[in-house]
This record gives C-alpha cells, sequence and structure tokens, in this order.
C-alpha cells in the first residue's frame, strides 16, 4: 500500500471516528436537557457512523484493503451516512418535542439511495480496474 492511500485512508478513519464521537457527544447532551423524555433516533444516533463509517474503515486497513477506492464511491458514501444521521437526528428531535412531522420519513430512502450509488461508483471503478 502506498504512503498516499495509507495516509489517505488514515484521514477516512479520522473522519468517521470524530463523527462518531460528536453524534455521541451531541445526543447525549441533547438527552440530557431533554426533561427526561428519550427517544432511541437520539441516543443511538452514534451507531450510524460507527457501524457505517468508522467500523468497516477500520476493518479494511486491518486487512490492508480498502474500504471504498473511488473518490465519487466515498464521496457518496459519506453524503449517505451523514444523511442518515441527520434524518435520526431530526426524529429523535421530534420524538422528544412530541410533535410529528413527515420530513425524517424522506431521510432514510435518500439515506439508502446515496449508499446504493456508491455503491455503484465502486462496482463500476472496480470493473474499470480489471479490464
Amino acid at each position: 500500500m502506498s504512503t498516499y492511500k495509507a495516509t489517505h485512508q488514515k484521514k477516512e478513519v479520522i473522519f468517521y471516528a470524530a463523527v462518531t464521537i460528536s453524534s455521541l457527544i451531541i445526543g447525549t447532551v441533547y438527552e440530557f436537557f431533554s426533561h427526561q423524555v428519550y427517544s432511541p433516533f437520539m441516543y443511538l444516533l452514534f451507531l450510524i457512523p460507527l457501524l457505517l463509517g468508522l467500523t468497516p474503515n477500520l476493518l479494511a486497513q486491518k486487512l490492508h484493503k480498502y474500504f471504498l477506492s473511488s473518490e465519487n464511491a466515498k464521496a457518496a458514501y459519506k453524503m449517505g451516512v451523514l444523511t442518515l444521521i441527520f434524518g435520526s437526528f431530526l426524529k429523535g428531535v421530534f420524538d422528544i418535542y412530541g410533535t410529528h412531522s413527515v420530513y425524517p420519513s424522506f431521510y432514510l430512502p435518500v439515506g439508502l439511495l446515496l449508499l446504493l450509488v456508491a455503491l455503484g461508483f465502486e462496482i463500476h471503478q472496480r470493473k474499470g480496474m480489471t479490464k
């Protein structure tokens, strides 16, 4: 693995670690000031970047492989993960305040669509590399 690629992979791990820690802190602080009203969308918020970003990148780094090698796939994947985080946060806010809105229901399909687009970019990139 080249030095550039190893450094770039470390940046991905640092990004997802920072997002995981940030979402854990934000969710915890928000739950602390929610007057004993809790939402799993808020207190489990940190699991999204942990399971979808940090874990696969750390596993790929340990195996000396790449989780995503295409820059387009990385960008789409990050946007998908961030969309899921924001949607979960918004749903948690609405749950805590006891209101309902149609908007949080859009975040899950859009986030999953972005993850699928990232998968498509990665497959396209790997097919191009084998030819």
